[in-house]
């Protein structure tokens, strides 16, 4: 019931419009309004404030409207009045309230509305400082309130449902659905049409989309499941969490952590936040800053960027293309090219079915299990490569470099080059065109070398009669070959 104190002029909006809707312990007048009306077409509006509206269909023609008045005085329960109207372009609802002038002390008042119309009538509906409860509409619908709920379920056409300042349902929406809301928090399940969903200052649950679904928010979480379709999500300062989109998905959030599992093909991008994704259909692309990512089981390639954070990923069905900076970077089971570029970070990538493409800065790198040649480029950290199945070529700068468990049979062109530290590779059996060189350091090998020419500081011939390149150079350092 709408309230009216004039000791409380000076107390902010949003209380003093919440507090219109309360309802009033000194209610002194109480009165029924019905009213049958025959709907011949167009459709149904209803301009209503303070108070609810229950509104439910039947399959006949007839509308029947119910009103409950309530006031604080007889005088002011009297001055209230409802109207309504039939035509050939359809029903009219509204409610009417005297002005409240030079009115001392508190005052109160309200109407509520149970209506019954016809299923398949437009419906318009104007209200404030109420809620609305809408059933089982199989026209179109156009809802906007304030200050109060709005529920709506088991309805058909399309539906533009609007709010402020109180939250909004819908469940079982047949048709394409538009909802918009400020300061509330949104539901909606079981939409079989597209769904458009704006939302600020409230949470966003989605459920059982069998179109495509496109979601804006800010300052809300996130929260869609079960998706047909494709789905579009943009938020920010608040979480979002995807579960079962078969179709693509788009996010775009800030200073919110993101979550997937089991969607189609992906994109993300995303800031201040940690970034998880995991079961997606087709190829996934992250662009992130300050935020950790993860990612496992992708079908396709994945392209992924990020800043000041870890980025990890596993399983992924093609090619790998990996950015960091001021992070560490780890890849297993990748079944394409890796290609990573990061700072101030440590490289680890194992069991890659292409080639290994790295470049780092101020970071270790170790490589495992490479089917692929293997190229490294990296400077102040070293350098741990482990059966690498194709040609190698790391290019460092005061690291070490370790090489070893190389396949045995097969042909490895080898190319290692640091400074201010040692270089160490163990090769199988087989032939080598060997060229070490290095400065304040010690050349040495487990396999006999034929030499061309020697020194103190370099040494060139080969090993079992030549045949791969075996090029190494180092200052400041040792140089060890060891039978692998």
């Amino acid at each position: 019931m709408f309230r009216m104190n004039r000791a409380a002029v000076a107390a902010a909006t949003i209380i003093a419009a919440m507090a219109m809707t309360a309802r009033a312990d000194n209610t002194r007048y109480t009165n029924t309004i019905t009213k049958n009306l025959t709907f011949r077409g167009g459709k149904v509006s209803i301009e209503h404030r303070f108070g609810n509206i229950v509104l439910r269909t039947h399959s006949g023609n007839a509308v029947n409207v119910h009103a409950t008045i309530r006031a604080s005085s007889d005088e002011i329960g009297r001055a209230i009045s409802v109207s309504a109207t039939e035509s050939a372009g359809g029903v009219s609802i509204v409610t009417h309230y005297p002005e409240m002038h030079n009115r001392g002390g508190e005052i109160s008042y309200s109407v509520d509305y149970d209506i019954e119309t016809p299923a398949n009538a437009p419906l318009v509906i104007r209200n404030r400082f109420g809620n609305i409860d809408v059933a089982g509409l199989r026209a179109a619908g156009d809802i906007n309130n304030a200050m109060g709920q709005i529920t709506f379920r088991d309805g058909s056409g399309r539906q533009e449902i609007e709010n402020s300042f109180g939250a909004i349902e819908v469940a079982n929406s047949g048709g394409d659905t538009i909802i918009r809301n400020q300061n509330g928090a949104v539901r909606a399940a079981h939409i079989e049409g597209n769904l458009n969903l704006s939302n600020r200052f409230g949470n966003v649950v989605v459920t059982d989309g069998e179109r495509s679904v496109s979601i804006s928010n800010a300052n809300g979480s996130v929260d869609l499941r079960g998706v047909t379709g494709s789905a579009t999500i943009t938020n920010s300062f608040a979480t979002v969490t995807v579960r079962d989109v078969k179709s693509n998905l788009s996010i775009n959030n800030q200073n919110g952590s993101v979550e997937v599992e089991n969607a189609g093909a992906t994109s993300i991008h995303n800031s201040f936040a940690s970034v998880k994704a995991q079961n997606i259909g087709g190829p996934i692309t992250i662009a992130a800053q300050n935020s950790k990512v993860e990612v496992v089981s992708v079908r396709g390639s994945a392209t992924i960027a990020t800043s000041f954070n870890t980025l990890g990923i596993r399983d992924v069905g093609g090619a790998a293309i990996l950015k960091n900076e001021n992070g560490n970077v780890f890849a297993r089971d990748v079944h394409g090219d890796l290609n990573v570029d990061t700072r101030f970070g440590l490289v680890n990538a194992e069991h890659i079915r292409g080639l290994a493409d790295i470049d780092n800065a101020n970071g270790n790198v170790t490589l495992n299990d490479i089917d692929g040649r293997a190229k490294v480029h990296t400077s102040f950290g070293s350098v741990f490569l482990k059966d690498i199945g194709g040609a190698i070529d790391v290019d460092n700068q005061n690291g070490a470099i370790t090489v070893g468990a190389l396949t045995a049979g097969r042909c490895h062109d080898i190319t290692l080059r640091t400074n201010f530290s040692s270089i160490k590779v163990g090769i199988p059996e087989g032939g080598y065109n060997v060229s070490a060189r290095t400065s304040f350091g010690s050349i040495t090998s487990a396999l006999p070398i034929t030499t061309t020419s020697a020194s103190s500081e370099s040494i060139t011939g080969t090993i079992n009669g030549g045949g791969c390149k075996l090029d190494l150079a180092t200052a400041n350092g040792n140089i060890t070959i060891e039978r692998d």
